[in-house]
């Protein structure tokens, strides 16, 4: 269901037009957006979206150990090796993230990550070890959308 159908729905079922047929027009959609986006601004929550869970995939560039991942949180990451190994990344707390020994300049296969929030409603996450390949990254996880357009 599309931005425009949510909206259009609204108007008919708050009785601002009919359901025979008014026209809907962008100043009214428009104005719609407007109290949807101040609805979600003045809300007095600690998490000030509305979320939802999707798979997303992403390619690791080796040698690289953080990436930005357009999630609010993850819950499970995996990549194939030659494309038939799956391979899952264990998601670890901070401590355990960094309370182990690790070797500099050095990539292979990652196995350990860490999920920095960042305010913008993204994550950072951290990998160790770099990755020597280029394999495509699974995650699944928390998405939110925190502003409402009509494209």
């Amino acid at each position: 269901m599309q931005v425009k159908d949510i909206l259009s729905n609204a108007y008919k079922d708050g009785g601002l037009v009919n359901e025979s047929g008014d026209e809907i027009d962008s100043a009214d959609y428009q104005r719609a957006l407007r109290q949807i986006n101040y609805v979600i601004r003045s809300l007095n929550l600690e998490k000030k979206y509305i979320s939802y869970i999707t798979t997303i995939t992403q390619n690791l560039v080796p040698g690289q150990e953080e990436y930005s991942i357009d999630l609010v949180d993850i819950t499970y990451i995996e990549f194939l090796l030659g494309g038939s190994i799956r391979s899952r990344i264990s998601i670890k707390n901070i401590d355990d993230y960094f309370d182990s020994a690790r070797i500099k300049n050095v990539s292979g296969v990652p196995s350990i990550g860490y999920i920095q929030p960042n305010p913008d409603y993204t994550v950072t996450l951290s990998l160790y070890m770099p990755s020597s390949s280029n394999w495509e990254m699974t995650l699944r996880g928390i998405k939110s959308i925190n502003q409402f357009s009509i494209n």
